[in-house]
């Protein structure tokens, strides 16, 4: 990241290149082509012909209001799921999430089912450097 002092009033200013985007930020380049199709990314200050440089205070910004949408989501999903409690579940939600929120407890981390999938025979294949004719 490339820090420059502002002239006027002496206060750094920080570039952030595509890089620093992917590494710091985590918005690949696909993210960012993608964000920039729905007219939410910021504009570069720079432009290169394969990268752009981008004030960091205008991704930061970016970020700050892409964590809101997603919790503003997040909030409107659940609301619509508690919905179809009952009145003594929904309280009871309500309360865990209170305390969660609250104590800053991690929830917990969904399991992945192992699958198994069928091998192929341990065979060799003709034509396809087996040994054919041995």
């Amino acid at each position: 990241m490339q820090t420059l002092d502002c002239p006027r009033c002496g206060k750094p200013i920080r570039f952030v290149g595509p890089g620093e985007l992917e590494r710091e930020y985590g918005l690949a380049p696909n993210s960012v082509t993608h964000y920039k199709g729905t007219g939410r990314f910021p504009k570069a200050v720079l432009e290169y012909q394969k990268a752009h440089v981008y004030l960091e205070d205008d991704i930061l910004k970016f970020k700050s209001d892409k964590l809101s949408r997603d919790l503003g989501g997040v909030v409107d999903k659940l609301m619509n799921d508690m919905k179809h409690l009952t009145p003594d579940d929904r309280s009871q939600a309500r309360k865990l999430l209170e305390e969660r929120l609250l104590n800053g407890d991690e929830p917990p981390k969904p399991t992945r089912k192992r699958t198994t999938r069928k091998r192929g025979s341990s065979s060799p294949r003709k034509g396809k450097g087996g040994l054919e004719g041995a």
